[in-house]
């Protein structure tokens, strides 16, 4: 079949060069597929960045959560010294939780002089173990337990009267064996299992110690605000 012509001016023909615009239209429809395939690959990174950033706050926010519930019951622990109004006080330690707490140390002061001939105030150091305490519980060491002694092996002597007392803090074992301390004005915090006596050398200076006995077994008591035992 011959090929069509044009009529160009001047009034000759012109042939049309079916090869020239075969080639012009494959290089379009291939910059058409270049296209098609970097918005596909941008939207396929959108979306992939997307599912990265989805997967990463789930798993935030699980890590969240764990360490949330791993808290729970540490932070349903607390100890606390209290005065009866008559110039006697006694020692708490409180677990509201539903699940026993082992491994107790408390750690406290008291206060036995104002201070001695060198202007450090003269304290009785207490260090309280006790293995296990149960659910919604409170513990009580009385005033009437505590002895001290002014050197070691020392004559054993009562606690005076209308002294002052203070908690340095309570180390305990939660229900998953996790060690913790909690200290009045620094919190809860979780303490290295290979190192946890050294929240118990605890010897300032500006302060003259003395060794303090616990004298006999702690009171226990049902603990206000818990439901009772764990299901």
């Amino acid at each position: 079949m011959p090929d069509r012509e044009e009529q160009p001016r001047g009034g000759e023909p012109r042939r049309i060069d079916w090869t020239t615009w075969g080639t012009v239209a494959g290089v379009i429809a291939g910059i058409g597929t270049l296209l098609f395939t970097a918005i596909a690959t941008y939207y396929g990174a959108i979306t992939t960045s997307y599912g990265v950033d989805v997967a990463k706050d789930q798993l935030d926010q699980s890590r969240e959560d764990a360490a949330r519930e791993d808290r729970d019951q540490a932070s349903q622990v607390a100890a606390w010294a209290e005065g009866d109004g008559k110039g006697n006080f006694s020692v708490h330690l409180r677990n509201r939780s539903q699940d026993p707490v082992e491994s107790i140390r408390i750690l406290f002061w008291v206060y036995i002089e104002p201070m001695d001939r060198s202007g450090r105030a003269v304290v009785a150091r207490f260090e309280f173990p006790y293995a296990v305490i149960g659910p919604c519980t409170d513990l009580i060491v009385e005033e009437k337990a505590l002895l001290y002694t002014k050197k070691f092996l020392g004559r054993l002597r009562k606690i005076p009267d209308d002294t002052g007392v203070e908690v340095k803090h309570v180390q305990f074992m939660d229900r998953d064996g996790a060690r913790w301390v909690r200290a009045p004005g620094s919190g809860l915090d979780q303490i290295d299992p290979r190192s946890p006596d050294r929240w118990l050398q605890n010897r300032p200076s500006g302060v003259k110690q003395l060794d303090g006995i616990v004298d006999g077994k702690p009171v226990f008591k049902p603990a206000s605000g818990c439901d009772g035992e764990r299901a």
